[in-house]
């Protein structure tokens, strides 16, 4: 045990992480600097789960190189603050010029000093981050799937040897269309990389709210051919990129909160494990002159729940909420209208029926038929209305408005 707690008994049952970067550090990006006040931030919002990377260019550059520096000092803080870990682990060698095939050993080497390190301190590992990017960025495209499959496969091994009761994931695809995630996931599957991981990961970007109800199917079936063993579905990377509250269409405020509360329960109910919201903070400053086409060509530097300066943007609470109610009830039930959604939910601890809904129509719909499923209240992030036929007015919420009715 490297700092002498045990987190084992911490780890968080909650449903929703974040991604902080927090063991990244560069001259005009480094969350690491402030590492702590970001932890908690996301704390505070009731979220004790971060994924952040373990750099194998970083920590093992060479033989005899190992730099420890950064990772231990933020393992310690986030033992110390009762934050549980998703360590990514990859990322390819120093040199432009080398190919990951032609350092199989020293990642090895890595992987081994790496999990035993932290063997009482972290117990989620997630191999390898968008191995599928066509670009090669990750991943040379020419060494998928049986290169990449013999890295998560030994490294598996390695983990499982020195921390038997480790939680691994293949790491998380891109799910662009170019990135061909089905393909690439089968050919892995093929060769039987699901006998040595506990879960799949995914970056669901490009399949928020109703559109991951089909995707999160699609890929159970997939994974029910080629595996009898119950394999969890993480998404380990979404978010919505959000600049400011007045009217920038699909870069405001209200559309990020929206989109990424709706992902959040859409995978929650679809028998999602966990969900990781990328990201917590801002990389740059908003520049309130930015044109709508500059803010789209800048849009990684927006995805924080935070500004660049560490105040909230209106998800940031909104997360908060959500991640208040989740723990106290499970999904029973989803059913899509025609436009929005109804997830029907059981209290936890008095078997009592509620419902999470958006959708106008579908709000409506829920309101004629409160009496009848008993709710005596509808609350969202920013309100709550006791439900009484002579002032309940459902306009007073917005048309894609999360509502909690209980």
């Amino acid at each position: 045990m490297l700092f002498g707690f045990d987190n084992h008994q911490t780890e968080s049952s909650n449903f929703i992480g974040v991604c902080s970067q927090i063991t990244r550090e560069s001259r005009l990006y480094n969350p690491y600097a402030v590492h702590g006040e970001l932890i908690d931030s996301f704390s505070s919002a009731n979220i004790h789960f971060t994924r952040t990377g373990f750099k194998w260019k970083f920590i093992h550059p060479k033989k005899d190189e190992w730099d420890w520096r950064i990772t231990d000092q933020v393992v310690r803080t986030a033992i110390e603050k009762g934050v549980s870990i998703l360590a990514l682990i990859g990322g390819m060698p120093v040199s432009a010029m080398e190919s990951p095939m032609d350092n199989i050993d020293l990642w090895l080497e890595f992987v081994d000093s790496l999990s035993a390190r932290y063997k009482n301190d972290i117990y989620h590992w997630e191999i390898w981050n968008e191995p599928n990017v066509r670009s090669g960025k990750y991943w040379p495209q020419n060494a998928l799937p049986g290169p990449f499959v013999n890295y998560v496969t030994e490294a598996s091994k390695i983990i499982r040897k020195n921390q038997p009761e480790s939680f691994i994931l293949l790491g998380g695809l891109a799910t662009g269309k170019k990135a061909k995630p089905f393909d690439v996931w089968e050919s892995m599957f093929e060769l039987n990389v699901l006998n040595h991981v506990d879960g799949v990961a995914y970056h669901s970007y490009k399949y928020p709210g109703k559109k991951l109800i089909g995707f999160n199917e699609k890929l159970k079936k997939l994974i029910n051919k080629y595996s009898t063993s119950n394999k969890e579905l993480w998404i380990t990377e979404f978010g919505i990129p959000a600049v400011s509250s007045l009217n920038k269409g699909k870069f405001s405020f209200e559309y990020q909160k929206n989109q990424i509360l709706q992902s959040i329960l859409i995978h929650w109910a679809t028998d999602g494990a966990k969900f990781f919201i990328y990201s917590i903070w801002d990389k740059v400053e908003f520049d309130p002159s930015l044109s709508k086409k500059e803010i789209r060509q800048n849009k990684k530097g927006f995805y924080g729940l935070l500004k660049k300066d560490m105040s909230h943007k209106p998800s940031y609470g909104a997360v908060k909420w959500l991640s208040t109610i989740l723990p106290y009830y499970d999904p029973i039930e989803i059913k899509e209208n025609d436009d929005g959604i109804i997830i029907a939910v059981l209290d936890k601890k008095d078997g009592k029926k509620g419902f999470i809904t958006w959708g106008v129509n579908t709000n409506k719909k829920m309101y004629k038929e409160s009496k009848k499923n008993s709710l005596l209240y509808v609350n969202s992030f920013e309100k709550i209305i006791t439900l009484d036929n002579d002032i309940f007015n459902i306009d007073s919420f917005s048309k894609d408005e999360v509502l909690h009715w209980y």
